[in-house]
């Protein structure tokens, strides 16, 4: 015989954080065309993120409510756009902090499994270490012309140490939904000379420091 117990006056279920890109407000798909300023056409194809060491903050800012250690972000993956936090429903949560890449400790440890297997398609080599974010796509300008980009940013060595630190605040209860703003990204990435950053150093930094302030929590 089974039983199920609950407790009266208490809420269990647990609050979700959701992913989203965005586009001028709008969800991104992966199949779909966004226009810039200037009338160029961007279609994403790759967008793949880690986010790591996720702390959500209570009202109380003497301790975090929940820790998420690791998690991959990838927008052809409709499973990996939501999570459970640890959160119940009716938590209180002023802000959430978190890592966008990998620390230098799980970098320097040797590969993993998970959402850190290297068949993600998210580790260079142990010289190297994961890719904190991937972005890959095209740009279709007024002429009809055509370019590729493609950002696979990473490092942890100084000074090419790609991680960034994010911190957000939410205005309390309710959903917890993490939008990051790739409208507000292209338009502060350099699409004339830094389409193509493949490997560590100071110009994959500058990219990271861009895309760190494209996040936004609602």
């Amino acid at each position: 015989m089974l039983f199920s117990f609950c407790v009266f006056g208490q809420e269990t279920t647990q609050k979700d954080l959701l992913f989203e890109a965005s586009w001028g407000g709008r969800k991104i798909h992966p199949d779909s065309t966004y226009t810039m300023d200037k009338g160029s056409v961007v279609q994403f194809e790759i967008l793949k993120l880690y986010l790591s060491d996720i702390r959500f903050l209570p009202d109380d800012s003497k301790r975090d409510v929940s820790v998420t250690k690791v998690r991959l972000i990838d927008l052809s993956d409709s499973l990996s756009l939501k999570f459970k936090t640890g959160l119940l429903k009716n938590d209180i949560v002023t802000g959430v902090r978190f890592l966008l890449g990998i620390d230098s400790l799980v970098n320097v440890s040797g590969v993993y499994g998970g959402d850190l297997d290297p068949t993600k398609g998210m580790y260079w080599t142990w010289q190297s270490g994961y890719i904190n974010f991937k972005i890959e796509g095209s740009i279709k300008d007024v002429n009809g012309r055509v370019r590729s980009f493609k950002w696979h940013i990473g490092g942890y060595q100084s000074p090419g140490n790609a991680l960034q630190e994010i911190e957000l605040k939410h205005n309390g209860i309710g959903t917890l939904k993490l939008v990051l703003d790739l409208e507000k990204f292209m338009k502060e990435a350099d699409l004339n000379t830094k389409t193509n950053i493949m490997s560590p150093g100071v110009e994959a930094v500058k990219l990271a420091e861009v895309l760190a302030l494209c996040f936004t929590i609602h």
